[in-house]
């Protein structure tokens, strides 16, 4: 099933805007390094590694252009497990579910290796690539902290898209608390973000609390797995595809 699935996600279109988007956007950023903000978190003193992760991991960034386009990327997914003849394949709905959605985890994964991949290139480019080792644990808490976070809107945006059977919808509604959490760190209301600013735009020199919001999006994505499951086991999923088609 994994291999039917990758091999049809290669040739969707879905798969490749996304990629191309950030690449063309993390370009832009490397060719015009003085839209790099030099100072992002220490107002004091320039450091670069702070400078280019902000630049591709801030909230600007990431709610209007990376997570948009992760939503995108998933289509291919929605497309596939919402075909009868895949569906068709599992014996329950747990069965389905379970493979759905560990290539959902997979998918968020590739997504945020590429987007580590443009990064690193930026490194490369300018001759910091020793800088960006030199950052490791960092660079690997952000890209746990990442992952889940991602994790938990695949989840999400899957359980909305397969409930109204409608990628569209399911990005809308999912879409509904990153706006608002963005909403919350840029007007500077005395209100705490909600958690994918913190966990998606991390700041190398504030990590207070990283480990309880990791757990806590652990939490979150394992209750919305065993929420999921017993709420589809009941739906005629195959009756309203013929309705609908």
């Amino acid at each position: 099933m994994l291999k039917k699935y990758y091999s049809v996600r290669l040739h969707d279109k879905n798969t490749w805007f996304p990629i191309i988007i950030l690449i063309l956007y993390f370009t832009y950023k490397m060719l015009n390094p003085q839209l790099v903000d030099k100072a992002p978190w220490d107002f004091y003193e320039y450091h670069f590694f702070d400078a280019y992760f902000s630049a591709f991991f801030y909230y600007y960034s990431v709610t209007l252009l990376e997570i948009p386009l992760y939503f995108i990327y998933l289509f291919a997914n929605q497309t596939f497990f919402s075909n009868t003849a895949v569906y068709l394949r599992f014996t329950n709905i747990k069965e389905y579910w379970n493979k759905r959605l560990s290539t959902i985890a997979i998918d968020a994964a590739i997504y945020i290796f590429i987007m580590y991949l443009l990064l690193f290139n930026n490194f490369i480019y300018f001759n910091h690539i020793s800088t960006f080792f030199e950052n490791w644990s960092f660079i690997f808490k952000s890209i746990l902290s990442q992952w889940i976070s991602f994790l938990v809107l695949g989840i999400l945006f899957s359980f909305f898209s397969f409930l109204f059977i409608h990628p569209f919808i399911g990005m809308f509604i999912t879409y509904i608390p990153v706006i608002l959490d963005f909403v919350l760190t840029t007007t500077k209301i005395d209100m705490p973000p909600i958690f994918f600013i913190r966990t998606i735009c991390l700041d190398p020199t504030y990590m207070e609390g990283y480990w309880y919001m990791i757990l806590l999006m652990f939490g979150i994505s394992a209750g919305l797995y065993l929420l999921s499951t017993p709420l589809f086991e009941n739906r005629d999923f195959l009756t309203k595809e013929v309705v609908e088609s």
